[in-house]
């Protein structure tokens, strides 16, 4: 009896230092197998459609019966984000998240322009492509902008647009994400090394997570990867606001929820008059003690106002 244990003994050792060896040495295997529990979890598909000179992978999930939510993620990030947010509404609603171009595995065109409105016009064609012709749209930071932007062009489409500290108006208040730039012009929206992840998530978050350095710098790795992208695509949004959103934002005829956390070092609390007063109709939430993400920082608060709004519809 005594050698199976012995055995059994051993194989525990080994599989412990091989999971201990890949946390400390493969942080991208880690994170892919979290990434992939949650999506079998939340019974969530990877797709891909090309659309002209993109290919769109999306997320998607719950039932095509349903009327059908789509989130639009923010700037450098992905739709990987959404996922936890998608479990949560695809019990009842058949919810997809895409990556945008040039963001995510969605490559980015060397002769392609990336302002809003580009995005604007490149989201309506993916989703005329898979067939989402009407639904309920949130976005985040520069997914708002989009969103916001999108509401005021395709009106008939929407069945509601809900907007997460939403990119787009000049804020009255600058934010401290603002004023770093304009004084340093250091972009900590485009990080480049460690330090610079750090300073990111201390200003994406109220309370940033613990995240340790062997897994920051993974993230760096890739950003630096994309980094000329990753600020060309930031050109593209500044381009944008060129072009003030507030003209447009009486266009908007969708019911609108406006999220907001009030913690919020890159776009200031004071952007939320500026919405309000340019959406005639609107719901406001604010969530105390929470910075730029509110979805990630406070997904059950999250959810839960978003779940109101689209039930009392």
């Amino acid at each position: 009896m005594k050698k199976p244990i012995q055995i059994l003994i051993l194989a525990i050792v080994v599989l412990a230092g091989a999971l201990i060896g890949t946390y400390f040495y493969s942080p991208g295997t880690v994170i892919d197998v979290m990434t992939g529990y949650a999506k079998w979890k939340g019974n969530i598909d990877t797709k891909s459609i090309q659309v002209k000179k993109h290919d769109w992978p999306y997320l998607e999930s719950g039932s095509k019966n349903s009327e059908t939510i789509v989130f639009i993620h923010g700037f450098g990030s992905s739709k990987e984000p959404w996922i936890e947010m998608m479990d949560y509404f695809r019990k009842n609603y058949h919810v997809i998240a895409p990556d945008l171009p040039g963001f995510g595995e969605n490559k980015i065109a060397d002769d392609a322009e990336y302002t809003i409105a580009d995005q604007v016009d490149r989201l309506d064609r993916f989703l005329s492509a898979i067939n989402v012709n009407k639904f309920h749209l949130i976005g985040v930071s520069m997914g708002g902008y989009i969103s916001s932007y999108y509401a005021t062009v395709h009106p008939e489409k929407l069945l509601s647009l809900a907007l997460m500290d939403s990119a787009g108006v000049t804020s009255p208040e600058q934010s401290y994400y603002v004023k770093h730039l304009l004084e340093t012009k250091e972009n900590l929206l485009v990080p480049e090394d460690v330090e610079g992840f750090k300073k990111m998530m201390e200003i994406v978050y109220h309370v940033p997570p613990t995240i340790p350095d062997h897994f920051a710098r993974y993230f760096i790795d890739l950003r630096k990867k994309r980094l000329d992208e990753e600020n060309r695509l930031f050109q593209g949004m500044l381009k944008s606001l060129d072009t003030p959103l507030e003209p447009r934002l009486p266009l908007i005829t969708a019911k609108t929820l406006i999220m907001w956390g009030d913690k919020d070092r890159i776009i200031d609390i004071s952007s939320v008059p500026v919405f309000e007063k340019g959406i005639a109709n609107h719901q406001t939430v604010i969530f105390k003690n929470v910075g730029h993400a509110p979805f990630r920082e406070a997904p059950l608060e999250t959810n839960t106002a978003y779940e109101k709004f689209l039930t009392n519809l």
